[in-house]
Order: structure tokens, then C-alpha cells, then sequence
């Protein structure tokens, strides 16, 4: 039985018989079928996840491409792969079928060799548990960096203790599908979705295990966090990110209540903070913090960092803004760098935000990006307004000004100081543009003044 509004989550039986599942397997993050020819195996990436943009066939031994191409994705499964190089035993921490319930299951694999990607494979699961748990069991296999958030549904499982270096080995996971297969009749793999769209927000985060069971110390608090990253082309300004994000917040400061909290998430080095910015970078990974992050998110009125799987949880779980900046210079992007909703739990607009800028322009200053941004924010908050008018007046017969609406929803936010920036910088703009225009009219016809002169001159001599 599969629930109709569930319908498009395929299993891998769609495309294949039963003797083709038989011969799958993963290596590492890569589902291959396995086929013997005349001359030699060969192996067939099938499509699931990214594997769905990077179908291909090539023979094992000679690495000779029969169907596809070679890319920067199937490149290493095809220089690395081996059949004899199986997962160590000692790699398996733990394993268990406590929870069987049907004889038929389906394996979730959630290694990857990107933590994003990682994650979306795992919201996956939901669907597919909504799907078919009246007649299949989801067993996972999971490691350290994303099993914390591990569904709050009972699941038989695996753990693997396995880095995201040790992950890009390319093990062949035969021996810990076989192990899965002495438990069950048929053992079938999901077709993921690697740009799911998540619809039910509330739902999605009750069924997982994004918090934790401790106590949430952020509760009732507004935060501002930035991302901090170490690796070169993710630093927000370069060499200086560390200064300039403190000058950066030094100016939104200004524009929020003295109780928002502003803090600074990632990468730990030997750079400091002030003390009124609260540093909960971590030094090691998988993050110690995680379920802090998730709270911290939680609580978020507004987030930045460049584009990134570090945005994906701020994404999921802040009520407010996220803005992704995206590096001029950075171009390989994908599309799970943050969860888009197709429905909201609220309908605001400028929840997601993308900024193309190149930070290390000398004059993109860090006060330039917090006005810019504060602006946006601005712009949220006024769209969320007038979302919610129509409700106001059907329940209350009258509506609030929007500065009333404002002060009373957001009164973390300086709204009269705001409204006062928005205004200069649109005159600054205005007055730029009528300029502009003047030069434009004149030197794109030199006749132009004279025959404004010559026309008032004959409107003065009727």
C-alpha cells in the first residue's frame, strides 16, 4: 500500500528485475549494478541523488566509459573502484534490526562525501517512511556527522564510524548489504530526491531529531548569527573576516534592542571576538554542538554566510532571514544549499535571500553589507504585514498601522531608525539617478539645453 500523495518516491524495482537488485550495491555514496560481460565487470551507476545527472556505464578493469561520460563526480568510483575493497568490520560500530517489522526493506544509504548532500539524503527518509511503512521496514546506514539527527521513528539501523575522508576510499558496502539481506526477504534501495523540496516544515522538523533532549537555552531569544569559515573560498572577507564581521555587526547593532544576542557559528582558529558576541565556533568535526546550532538556529531573527551546507540547517529551522552571499568568484554551486519550501508554516516573503557580491572590493565595506541587509530585512517585515492584514481585518474588523504591527510583533527591531536609513539611502539614490539622467540627456544630444533656452524664450514671447 502507497499513499497516493507519496507516489513519486521510486525504489530502484521500478527499473529493475529482480535479478538486476540482486547484484546492487554501494560504493561508498554510489549505487552500481554489477554486471559481468564476456571480456570483463561492468559497472552501472544508477540514478539516485546526484548519481540521477551522472548515469554511467564503464568496465571495472580496463575503466574504458561505455555509456556517460567521465566527470569531477563519477571520477573517483571510476579510478578507485574494487570490488575486493570492502567495508572493514571494525568501520561497523553498530548494527541493529531491533525494529523489524515487515519481511521487505528498503536500505538508505546517507554517506556522501559533502555534509549538505548528506543531510538531504536523510530528509528523504520521511517521504519514504510516510510512503511505504505499511509494507516495508527503512533500515539506514549512517555516520557520525549526520546521525545525530537521526529520525525520532524507530528504525533498525547502522552506524558507520567513518570520516568524510575515510568515506571518499569508496568502500564496496557488499558484505553490510549482505548482512541486511539475512534479514529480510527482499531488500529494495530508494530513488532520493538530492533537490528535494521539503513541504510541511513543522512536520519535517517534528519527525527528526534536530534538537535533542536536553534543555534549550535559547528559548524566548532573538539572535543574530554569521557563519565563519576557514577554507579560503568561503571566508566572508577573506584574510580580515574576522575584523570585518565584527565591524559588521557593530552596525547592525545599532538597529536592534540591547537583548538581541549576536553570534558567530563554524570554523575555529587563533581569531578573537568581543565579548558582547557570543563565539560558539567548534575546532573539530562532527560538531560537538549540533544540537546548540539547531537551538541557535531556532532563534535566529537573521542569519548570513556565504553560500554553503552550513546554511542548510539555519535554512530548515530559523523563523527569520537566512541571506546566502555568493562569492562573485565562487562558481560551483549546487542547488542544496538550502531548503525551499513549497508551502510555509507562515507566508512571508524574504525568507531566503541571495547576494552576488564581491566582498573583497575595497569599497564594499562591512557597513555597506549591514545596511544592505538591513534593508532587506526591513523589506521582510513589511511584506509580512501586509500578508497578514486581510486575517487582521476579518478577525478584529480594523487593522494596525504598520509601524503599530511592527513594535508590537517585531520590537527587537528599531523600526523609526530604519525607516529613517531606507529613507536617506533612497534619496541618496534618487538624486544619483536624476544626475545621471541629466548627464545622459545631455551628452547623448548637445541641442538639449539649447532647445529647452528656445523653448521657454517663445512661451515668455506670447
Amino acid at each position: 500500500m502507497i499513499d497516493k500523495e507519496n507516489k513519486e518516491m521510486l525504489l530502484f524495482s521500478h527499473f529493475l528485475n529482480q535479478e538486476e537488485l540482486d547484484k546492487v550495491t554501494y560504493f561508498s555514496y554510489y549505487p552500481v549494478l554489477i554486471e559481468r560481460s564476456e571480456r570483463q565487470p561492468i559497472a552501472r551507476i544508477l540514478p539516485s541523488d546526484d548519481c540521477i545527472a551522472y548515469v554511467t556505464e564503464f568496465e571495472i578493469e580496463t575503466k574504458k566509459i561505455l555509456k556517460g561520460e567521465k566527470n569531477w563526480f563519477n571520477e573517483a568510483l571510476i579510478e578507485k573502484i574494487d570490488t575486493k575493497r570492502l567495508l572493514p568490520d571494525e568501520k561497523i560500530k553498530s548494527i541493529n534490526f531491533f525494529h523489524k517489522k515487515h519481511d521487505k526493506c528498503i536500505f538508505f544509504n546517507l554517506l556522501d562525501y559533502c555534509y549538505g548532500h548528506s543531510l538531504v539524503k536523510l530528509l528523504n527518509v520521511q517521504k519514504f517512511y510516510e510512503a511505504y511503512h505499511y509494507t516495508h521496514d527503512i533500515f539506514i546506514v549512517s555516520f557520525p556527522d549526520i546521525h545525530d539527527y537521526f529520525p525520532k521513528k524507530d528504525f533498525s539501523s547502522c552506524l558507520l564510524a567513518l570520516s568524510f575522508s575515510e568515506i571518499k576510499t569508496i568502500h564496496n558496502l557488499e558484505n553490510l548489504i549482505n548482512k541486511v539481506k539475512a534479514n529480510y526477504k527482499t531488500v529494495d534501495f530508494p530513488v532520493m530526491d538530492a533537490y528535494l523540496k521539503i513541504e510541511n516544515k513543522p512536520s519535517t522538523i517534528q519527525f527528526f531529531n534536530f534538537y535533542g533532549e536536553g534543555p534549550n537555552s535559547y528559548k524566548d531569544k532573538k539572535i543574530v548569527s554569521v557563519c565563519y569559515r576557514k577554507e579560503l573560498g568561503r571566508k566572508l572577507w577573506g584574510n580580515s573576516q574576522a575584523e570585518q564581521m565584527t565591524q559588521f555587526l557593530m552596525v547592525l547593532k545599532a538597529y536592534f534592542d540591547k537583548d538581541v544576542l549576536y553570534c558567530i557559528l563554524g570554523d575555529k582558529d587563533e581569531k578573537q571576538f568581543p565579548s558582547w558576541i557570543l563565539d560558539k565556533r567548534v575546532s573539530n568535526y562532527p560538531n560537538p554542538c549540533v544540537y546548540e546550532y539547531s537551538q541557535i538556529a531556532s532563534s535566529s531573527i537573521l542569519t548570513i554566510g556565504v553560500i554553503g551546507s552550513n546554511l542548510m540547517i539555519p535554512s530548515l529551522l530559523s523563523p527569520g532571514m537566512v541571506v546566502h552571499i555568493v562569492k562573485e568568484d565562487f562558481t560551483n554551486l549546487t542547488a542544496t544549499d538550502s531548503i525551499n519550501y513549497n508551502e510555509y508554516s507562515t507566508k512571508t516573503a524574504f525568507d531566503h535571500i541571495y547576494l552576488y557580491e564581491d566582498l573583497n572590493k575595497r569599497d564594499f565595506s562591512p557597513r555597506d553589507l549591514a545596511y544592505k541587509i538591513l534593508r532587506l530585512f526591513a523589506g521582510k517585515l513589511f511584506i509580512n504585514y501586509r500578508d497578514v492584514c486581510i486575517g487582521l481585518l476579518r478577525d478584529t474588523k480594523k487593522v494596525a498601522t504598520q509601524a503599530e504591527f511592527i513594535l508590537a510583533e517585531h520590537s527587537y527591531f528599531k523600526y523609526s531608525k530604519v525607516k529613517q536609513l531606507i529613507f536617506e539611502f533612497n534619496t541618496r539614490v534618487y538624486q544619483k539617478n536624476k544626475r545621471q539622467m541629466i548627464i545622459s540627456l545631455l551628452t547623448g544630444n548637445p541641442l538639449y539645453l539649447l532647445n529647452k533656452v528656445v523653448k521657454k524664450v517663445r512661451q515668455k514671447l506670447k
